[in-house]
């Protein structure tokens, strides 16, 4: 199997968190790491933390002394990746089993595509599902961030990209995916392998 590092940012995110770090243990895909970057929670984030990383080697976990917001979050956590895919996800999302593994799947079977993203269902707070969500065509990055929550990269495209933008708070992803689109192939997989909450701290509430 090829290691894929999963960061994970997180800030006072205890409510969710263990559901997020589970369907990373549930993964089909074995041969992962995980990367917590705690940025400086006040919550129960810490202890819940230290419980998993007792319990699975594969997880680590890094806390900022001071807010550093998702984009520092981000670039503290793939300083320290050593996978040959990576991707990150956050702590009130979920993959589905075997998300792992089937992009993995495509982007080793497509050498051209530096970057995958899929299909994902939109849930609530609960848990339930209120939409499935069928991702655009690259060309449509232009107008508006279509890349979505799940995704996998190469490497190498992290080498030649560099860090998340810090001045971009709020837009990291989609300033970040303009430039991989700028430099690589981008590809939509039209499997739904993650459920996106939408719920009254998330930031796309």
């Amino acid at each position: 199997m090829t290691l894929i590092s999963i960061v994970l940012p997180v800030y006072n995110g205890a409510r969710y968190l263990p559901e997020a770090i589970q369907s990373c243990l549930d993964q089909t895909h074995t041969d992962w790491e995980l990367i917590i970057v705690d940025d400086c929670s006040t919550d129960e984030t810490p202890e819940i933390i230290a419980s998993f990383v007792a319990r699975d080697s594969r997880i680590r976990a890094v806390r900022h002394e001071t807010n550093q917001k998702l984009p520092g979050a981000l670039n503290t956590g793939f300083a320290l990746a050593r996978g040959d895919f990576l991707t990150w996800t956050s702590d009130d999302n979920l993959y589905y089993p075997k998300a792992l593994e089937t992009m993995a799947n495509f982007l080793t079977h497509n050498p051209a595509v530096g970057l995958v993203y899929t299909d994902y269902s939109v849930i609530d707070q609960d848990g339930r599902e209120i939409q499935k969500q069928i991702v655009k065509n690259p060309e449509r990055l232009v107008v508006g961030c279509i890349v979505g929550a799940s995704f996998l990269y190469r490497r190498n495209v992290y080498d030649a990209i560099g860090n998340y933008s810090q001045a971009a708070f709020l837009a990291e992803d989609y300033d970040y995916w303009l430039r991989v689109f700028a430099r690589f192939e981008i590809a939509p997989l039209h499997e739904n392998l993650y459920a996106y909450r939408k719920h009254e701290g998330s930031l796309a509430s």
